[in-house]
């Protein structure tokens, strides 16, 4: 190849065939160059538009499978804390059953005493320990007994002043219903029932008081 045509007179290329000749041929080439380099630029696009395509999805299916292990770590959490609240109420159900006999209104009843005293008018004589003639007291619902604490003795003793003060002290029965049920069944109690088998029928009562035990836990005091 001559001097290069870039250093030529533009006028004298124009006016000489063979370098007219020469410039369409590199003109040419140049044509054929250009359509190379715009299908490798379109490839070039092809590989870059695909390339993005692909880290889009990529990213997607991470942030996919990111929000997956949170809501299977957020169920394995509910799943954990719903086995552990299981497990604290039935613990909380296992203490509570053991405790329940510390409370002694929850408690069954076992045994019960009561000392209870009853004053007459009467002038009568009376100072005397009555072997076998004792007496009771009833918890009572309607005509039902819920609990009966008897004794088959008591004593009697006129005070002197026109008075006489019958006591006694009873105890449960260990074949008594009220064995076994809770304490606070006796709340079921509409009134209490004394009798003193020595006391006179139909006694002027001038007063009186009953102190019970149960389970030597519960005092019930009753004037």
């Amino acid at each position: 190849m001559n001097t290069p045509l870039f250093v030529k007179n533009l006028a004298q290329i124009w006016e000489n065939s063979a370098d007219l000749k020469l410039l369409s041929g590199w003109l040419q080439w140049i044509s054929i160059s250009l359509v190379f380099v715009s299908g490798g630029l379109q490839l070039a696009k092809f590989l870059v538009d695909r390339r993005e395509k692909g880290l889009q999805s990529a990213n997607q299916t991470i942030k996919e499978n990111e929000q997956l292990n949170r809501e299977l770590a957020l169920s394995k959490t509910v799943t954990s804390l719903r086995v552990d609240l299981e497990t604290r109420q039935a613990e909380l159900a296992t203490v509570l059953k053991r405790t329940e006999h510390i409370d002694s209104a929850v408690q069954p009843v076992r045994t019960g005493t009561a000392t209870v005293t009853v004053v007459i008018r009467s002038t009568e004589a009376v100072d005397a320990n009555y072997m076998d003639r004792g007496g009771c007291i009833a918890f009572c619902r309607g005509t039902e007994p819920l609990m009966i604490l008897a004794a088959s003795q008591c004593t009697g003793k006129q005070l002197g002043n026109g008075q006489i003060v019958y006591r006694g002290i009873f105890n449960l029965d260990a074949a008594d219903p009220s064995i076994g049920k809770p304490v606070s069944f006796l709340n079921d109690a509409q009134y209490i029932q004394v009798s003193f088998l020595p006391m006179s029928p139909n006694a002027d009562v001038i007063s009186g008081s009953a102190i019970c035990t149960i389970n030597n836990a519960v005092r019930i005091e009753v004037s």
